[in-house]
């Protein structure tokens, strides 16, 4: 019986009838650590059946993953995006037939994020002729990887103005709680009719340029929320007007921090008035309490008084390597609220310009020229910060064209001049800590000022750790005499400098410690003030490396040094070049108050104030000696102390 084959019957294999790709994702690119975005590609079978999804087609540039069973799909990339967008296929399966969906991708990015030596610094090319040196920056990869941004964090900017409508700020800028004292608008831009460069534009770019827009470069804290105050607009400064800008009025009085880029010019000690006393203790009573900090540069006049240059009060400074201004000739950065900032170059040692003091609590990136040989010719071609310029080619710092970015519109990354690469000093180096600031409130705003300070310090890097001082045996024969220590571990395990506070500001290491952060200090106590009165002559013995001293016992009921402040009273000075004045604590550590052969041009001091931050967590009770030094020639008219107005201490601490 013949047998007949039967052909099986054909069955449906239909594809999956609904497959749907997201149209777009948006990546947003961090640049300097691995970024991540998720999505889900979504279909469906007529005949229920379980599809299965996979990769067909890799992306160019980044790399992709999906979930088989899901369609959950993940796309990664490291480092910075080589181009704007991206893209890869998915196959969704039945088991009998297959469709085929693409994904695209947007690399949301910041094309001058790159050459932000201050944020990431691996060596690049920064538009200056000289490279940074790989290592030298402020470690926010690792603060931006953890998912800090300032989001939420509200930042005054008083200074020149802020340009509300840049390209890379407007999203950030909030005029509602922004003024301008001109308009009495709140619009703080710089008018139209009134051309140049724009300060507080540069600063509040370094603190909270947007991201992910594909402008510019990137702010350290780029949610931040900046607020503007043109305090130093012709015409506008005022003690009044400085503390509407700074929290007594309010529309800055819900401020978090405030950037404080600005500082007196004076060659003198000041006799300390508390002007600003006042304004700064309103500060500390912000956020509920808690205070806002304000984070305030130390300023530039390291080899020149930038208000009175060329004068030659400088020349003993640069002759001897060392600083001719100090923060002290400022009396906002003798009192206690101010995080004094000082500047370091993308070599992480000390910046040309910055003073050094005993004040100084923490350092950043500040830069110097940031020229490039192949535009100008100058001594100094080191990198500066990459940051945002106030629009317009008529508003650039210099006239000329100075490196690739600040090339009067010439590079298309800044065709009308809204980026510069040539932003220095203190004034830099002081937002770059306030972004730090924002990101570790972002991660803890439960914190103090005080707590916050601490913070900074604890996670602080060490910088320049080789550092010597400065010390010189001409000034005195046969005698050696510092005149800068270096680094000094005091009594309770603090490393301080006056060139570098506690040192370089470490983000990543500022918002871990934020977020775990315990250990709240309790309550200041403020000591009795302690007084020497010198009795007639009163003189301080000439070209002696002892100098005289004076011991102050001081007895009080708390234990922890927070910070030091001495009163100086001296009658005469031949020239205050000569004088040197140190004070040691109980614990034996020594903080040099004023160092001679500074730039200081009184022939008299008259309740002069200078802070220390040296006896850090030491010890209070116990002796402190005072010690004066009259290095001037011992033939000449010698150092006169004060005998009616005494020699001042007091000190802060828990």
């Amino acid at each position: 019986m013949a047998r007949r084959f039967l052909a099986p019957r054909a069955s449906c294999a239909a594809s999956p009838t609904s497959i749907v790709a997201p149209s777009s994702v948006t990546v947003n690119v961090l640049g300097v650590v691995a970024s991540v975005a998720t999505g889900s590609v979504i279909a469906s079978d007529p005949q229920h059946l379980p599809l299965t999804y996979s990769i067909k087609t890799s992306p160019q540039f980044g790399a992709a993953s999906i979930a088989p069973g899901t369609g959950v799909f993940t796309y990664s990339i490291a480092g910075y995006a080589p181009a704007a967008s991206d893209a890869f296929a998915v196959t969704v399966s039945n088991g009998r037939a297959q469709s085929t969906a693409q994904v695209n991708l947007q690399l949301a990015s910041a094309p001058l994020l790159k050459k932000q030596w201050h944020i990431q610094n691996v060596g690049q090319d920064a538009f200056s002729s000289t490279l940074p040196l790989a290592g030298n920056d402020m470690n926010v990869a690792g603060a931006w990887f953890a998912g800090y941004s300032g989001k939420g964090i509200k930042v005054g900017i008083p200074d020149s103005g802020l340009e509300a409508a840049h390209e890379d700020l407007a999203a950030n800028v909030d005029l509602g709680h922004s003024f301008n004292f001109l308009t009495g608008l709140n619009d703080p831009s710089r008018a139209a009719s009134d051309p140049g460069f724009d300060h507080g534009t540069a600063v509040a770019g370094i603190i909270g340029a947007v991201a992910f827009n594909g402008k510019g470069g990137r702010g350290v804290a780029y949610a931040a929320r900046l607020r503007g105050y043109n305090l130093f607009a012709p015409g506008a400064l005022s003690l009044a007007n400085m503390a509407k800008s700074l929290g007594s009025d309010p529309i800055s009085a819900d401020n978090d921090l405030f950037n404080a880029s600005f500082g007196a010019g004076a060659h003198a000690l000041p006799t300390y008035s508390g002007a600003f006393q006042s304004i700064a203790a309103t500060s500390l009573t912000l956020r509920g309490g808690l205070g806002a900090a304000i984070v305030y540069a130390a300023g530039n006049e390291f080899k020149d008084w930038n208000a009175t240059p060329g004068t030659g009060l400088c020349n003993a400074a640069n002759t001897y390597g060392v600083s001719c201004g100090d923060p002290a000739n400022d009396q906002w950065r003798v009192e206690y609220a101010p995080i004094i900032v000082g500047a370091i170059d993308a070599d992480g040692k000390h910046s040309s310009y910055s003073n050094t003091g005993p004040s100084l609590w923490i350092t950043a990136p500040g830069g110097e020229s940031g020229f490039n040989s192949s535009y100008v010719t100058a001594t100094n071609f080191a990198p500066a910060i990459v940051t945002t310029s106030r629009t317009g080619c008529a508003n650039t710092q210099y006239p000329i064209a100075v490196n690739p970015l600040d090339a009067k519109g010439a590079n298309p990354l800044a065709p009308s001049c809204q980026y510069t690469a040539t932003f220095n000093g203190t004034s830099s180096a002081t937002p770059n800590v306030a972004g730090v600031v924002a990101m570790t409130l972002e991660a803890n705003p439960n914190l103090s000022v005080r707590d916050l300070k601490y913070i900074l310090a604890k996670t602080a890097r060490k910088v320049d750790g080789a550092f010597p001082g400065v010390a010189s045996s001409t000034i005195i024969s046969g005698s050696t005499i510092v005149l800068e220590q270096g680094w000094v571990t005091n009594s309770a395990g603090w490393s301080f400098s006056n060139r570098y506070g506690f040192g370089a500001v470490d983000a990543a290491a500022a918002v871990a410690m934020a977020k775990s952060y315990a250990g709240y200090l309790p309550a200041v106590q403020n000591s009795a003030t302690y007084q020497f009165l010198a009795a007639p002559p009163a003189i301080i013995t000439p070209a002696s490396p002892a100098g005289n001293s004076a011991i102050m016992p001081v007895s009080e009921s708390f234990n922890t040094v927070e910070f030091v402040v001495v009163v100086l009273n001296i009658a005469s000075t031949p020239n205050l070049l000569c004088n040197q004045v140190e004070l040691k604590s109980p614990s034996g550590t020594k903080s040099i108050l004023m160092h001679a052969m500074n730039g200081f041009s009184n022939a008299s001091v008259v309740n002069s104030r200078i802070l220390s931050n040296a006896f850090y967590g030491e010890p209070v009770n116990g002796n402190w000696t005072l010690t004066f030094f009259d290095f001037c020639s011992p033939s000449g008219t010698p150092t006169q102390l004060s005998t009616s107005n005494p020699q001042l201490l007091g000190i802060a601490g828990h």
